[in-house]
Order: C-alpha cells, then sequence, then structure tokens
C-alpha cells in the first residue's frame, strides 16, 4: 500500500543488482508492483500517465537479467525524484545509467551514434562549423579522422592544414 510509504526512489550498486539475492528480486518486484499501483499524472507534461499502469510501458523497476539496466528504476528523476512519463520528460543516461528529468539535468543524444549522456559524465562537443554535430568522445575521434579536407570540404575540418583533420574543429 503506498499510504505512508515515502520511499520514492531506489539505488541499488551495480553489483547487487548484477548477482541479485532471491529475497532482493522478491523485494524488486513488490516494489514495482506498490509503484505501478500508485499510478498519476506527469508532473512535467501532464499530458501522459507515468508508470505501467495499462500494462503496455516499461516496468518500473527494470527485471530483465541480462539488459545492463537490471533493478533500476524508470519514471523517477534521480535529481528531484519526481515520476515523469519516460523518453518524453525524463530519459536515462548511457554512462551513469540514471534517469533524469528535462528540468534538472539535460541528457544529450550523440549525433553518430545512439549514446545519451547527461552533464555530470560528459558533455558532447559541438562541430564548431556548419555541420553542428554534437559527439561523444568516442565519436569525435572518428568524426574527425572520416572528413579529409578537399574530399568532404563541408564539415568541421574545414580548411584543417592536418591530411585527417584530428580534432580540428571540434570542442
Amino acid at each position: 500500500d503506498m499510504a505512508g510509504n515515502s520511499l520514492k526512489q531506489l539505488q541499488l550498486p551495480k553489483h547487487f543488482r548484477k548477482n541479485p539475492s532471491p529475497l532482493l528480486e522478491d523485494f524488486l518486484e513488490r516494489y514495482d508492483e506498490l509503484l505501478e499501483n500508485c499510478g498519476g499524472t506527469c508532473l512535467k507534461c501532464t499530458a501522459s500517465d507515468w508508470g505501467n499502469m495499462d500494462g503496455t510501458g516499461r516496468p518500473w523497476i527494470v527485471e530483465d537479467q541480462e539488459s545492463r539496466f537490471c533493478g533500476l528504476q524508470n519514471y523517477t528523476c534521480y535529481e528531484c525524484t519526481t515520476h515523469c512519463c519516460m523518453d518524453t520528460c525524463v530519459e536515462r543516461c548511457m554512462e551513469c545509467e540514471k534517469v533524469y528529468c528535462v528540468d534538472c539535468v539535460p541528457v544529450t543524444e550523440c549525433t553518430n551514434c545512439p549514446n545519451r549522456v547527461c552533464k555530470g559524465c560528459m558533455e558532447l562537443k559541438k562541430c564548431d562549423a556548419t555541420c553542428e554535430d554534437y559527439l561523444c568522445g568516442s565519436c569525435v575521434y572518428v568524426h574527425a579522422n572520416t572528413f579529409v579536407v578537399g574530399v568532404n570540404s563541408s564539415c568541421c575540418i574545414k580548411g584543417n592544414d592536418n591530411e585527417k583533420g584530428v580534432g580540428r574543429g571540434v570542442r
């Protein structure tokens, strides 16, 4: 029963999430059911319900043992603990694996790959020139080495003296 319950968010160390005991699995299942039954409307957009109230959304607690997010809580901002609709008002950082609402901590997606990161983990680098790409650390190197001056001169390394333009134009 949610009445009188003040627990809004659960954060477990990765070790416990990857090697859960039967007791922890039982607790997570009951906590997921408790959150699912409380329901509500997203406080950020008021347009949609948060949680898996209709059975078609994600569970509150990721239960898939094969998922790297197993044992993590969906729909709750790790900063302000507000319950919000997933992927519209909150997003998960792929580095720290936490969920943040759009008001607390921006999560930015790399233009080149599906990596989404919060500002606390890594700031994406913005291309200085016309392409306006935002790139994660892995893609900055690939991006700079993909565009060879004179061949792909419309990108961020345009005018670079270096043949492959490593790092030029990306800050």
